[in-house]
């Protein structure tokens, strides 16, 4: 977790591209990108079924998570957004396991219950 400005944790991650491919004047010419850790704002983008629909999860998450001044999501390259979203996805795997978890649980009692 790095110190930083923002106020709440950060990390800085690699950018696979090294920065190499963006203009001078571009933030991401450094080759790295600060993210913030998750919190209940992006766990409600994961789970809301109309970003779903729309297709739009993904590209919401990265702007949620994103906190280097001046870069938009369509600056990314595609395989810096790649790297940007591997420390997520274990993430919304885990949390997906304890929804599951929990409604399972839920239907065992539920059945023993009203049994």
């Amino acid at each position: 977790m790095a110190e930083n400005q923002y106020g709440f944790p950060t990390e800085v991650l690699s950018l696979p591209s090294q920065g190499l491919l963006y203009p001078e004047d571009s933030p991401l010419r450094s080759g790295t990108i600060d993210v913030k850790y998750m919190t209940a704002k992006e766990e409600d983008i994961l789970t809301s079924t109309n970003l779903i629909a729309q297709g739009k999860v993904i590209e919401r998450l990265l702007e949620s998570v994103i906190v280097t001044p001046n870069v938009k999501l369509d600056d990314l390259l595609v395989g810096d957004k790649n790297a940007v979203m591997i420390p997520y996805s274990g993430y919304r795997y885990r949390l997906v396991h304890l929804v599951d978890r929990f409604l399972s649980f839920k239907r065992r009692i539920k059945s023993k219950v009203f049994s």
